[in-house]
């Protein structure tokens, strides 16, 4: 999980500046994997931390509140932030910076998580 929040970390803004200048299709397809590689190293594994992280009697309930209100959050209103982003900077790459921020909270995240390996189940 930790590498696929340090390549979104890393991968955003240069990809960002990468497809500015260029209105080339190859590009921004090689860009698009790119990111959506490292997004999958990130999600691939979340259902499973997620299970373990909370307690066993509801261990269904409160994972799917907690991702429900991240979709919402960052995901719902990355538009209207996106559009908010690059109206105050003028910069077409700032939309990125809502992508870093929520990569950074999740890396953040991931940092303080408590190992469960060794947790009767």
């Amino acid at each position: 999980m930790l590498a696929g929040c340090l390549l979104v970390l890393v991968l955003t803004y240069r990809s960002c500046k990468c497809c500015s200048p260029t209105h080339s299709l190859l590009v921004v397809v090689l860009v698009q994997s790119a990111l959506a590689g490292s997004a999958a190293l990130f999600l691939g594994c979340m259902p499973a931390v997620l299970v373990e992280l909370f307690p066993r009697p509801h261990p269904g309930y409160r994972p799917q509140l907690s991702v429900q209100f991240s979709l919402a959050v960052f995901g719902g209103f990355a538009p209207l932030i996106a559009a908010s982003l690059i109206s105050a900077t003028g910069l077409p790459v700032s939309a990125g910076f809502w992508v870093i921020s929520a990569a950074l909270f999740s890396t953040i995240a991931v940092l303080v998580l408590r190992e469960t390996r060794a947790a009767e189940i």
